[in-house]
């Protein structure tokens, strides 16, 4: 269970396709003291052109598509702890300049596109192959339902 909001601060698609979000997580942590947490979140539309290029198969380009939901996410926070209230929006205005002054031209940039790409495919290629040295066929969701152990008390 979430213990603080998600607040969007702004979005913005920028020319190399990559969609920028920023999320206020600050919370309240000891009396007048905060967690400052921002989040900033890039989503990049798996590229159809670089994937018929890439070293998966029809099927493993599938299974890519599928694994991602069609959305390549990479994501990084700027944090600080025991922030004083009186300065906390000094705070998270001054980490939301900083993440526009350092990062922004960065992820503008088409390479950051193609990078990301090209990461989330060698991942994807690493973890197939890892599951099928285990014998694990497809991307196996964990089970949030407590285990059924009825069997082990019959007679």
């Amino acid at each position: 269970m979430k213990d603080y909001t998600e607040k969007l601060i702004e979005t913005k698609t920028l020319e190399n396709g990559v969609k920028l979000s920023l999320f206020d997580l600050c919370k309240p942590i000891a009396a007048d003291r905060w967690y400052v947490k921002i989040l900033c979140r890039m989503e990049l539309a798996v590229p159809e052109e670089k994937l018929s290029g890439s070293p998966l198969d029809e099927e493993g380009q599938g299974d890519f598509v599928e694994h991602y939901n069609g959305i390549l996410v990479h994501e990084f926070a700027k944090e600080r702890n025991f922030v004083d209230e009186n300065v906390k929006d000094e705070v998270v205005s001054a980490i939301i300049s900083q993440i526009h002054d350092n990062s922004l031209g960065y992820v503008a940039n088409p390479v950051f596109a193609a990078n990301l790409f090209q990461q989330k495919v060698d991942q994807f290629i690493q973890e197939r192959d890892i599951r099928k040295e285990m014998g694990v066929d497809h991307d196996e969701e964990e089970d949030d339902d407590p285990a059924d152990f009825s069997a082990c008390f019959r007679d």
